[in-house]
């Protein structure tokens, strides 16, 4: 999980929403106030607004979390496999909105269905 700014969160949004339209990235729906990505690699990319207050970072009001690794190489089905990132994705939004207040995010309490 990063700690970014609006700048950064525009970047991260505006790239990641234009893959949608190539077909390289699905969109993922976590919850209300956050925004998802499954990206082509499997790997989860999460962007939620937390402006939690935080002293040493205060124009880094946005978490991006963002999930990806080498146990693609498992056994596991495809399908589970790339499930797992999203729910991790999940869960991770989640406990950061646990922790930090983040009042305008909602997550979900299941990761939503994905394709393999």
């Amino acid at each position: 999980m990063r700690q970014i700014d609006e700048p950064s969160y525009r970047l991260a949004r505006d790239g990641e929403t234009a893959w949608v339209g190539t077909g390289a990235n699905k969109k993922l729906d976590v919850g209300t106030g956050v925004e998802g990505w499954l990206k082509d690699n499997h790997a989860s990319l999460l962007l939620l607004k937390c402006d939690s207050g935080r002293a040493g970072r205060p124009a880094a009001v946005y978490r991006q979390v963002y999930v990806w690794g080498g146990f693609l190489d498992s056994d596991l089905p495809e399908r589970e496999r790339t499930h797992l990132f999203v729910d991790l994705a999940r869960r991770t939004a989640a406990e950061v909105v646990r922790q930090e207040g983040c009042p305008d995010v909602r997550i979900a309490d299941r990761a939503p269905a994905v394709a393999g």
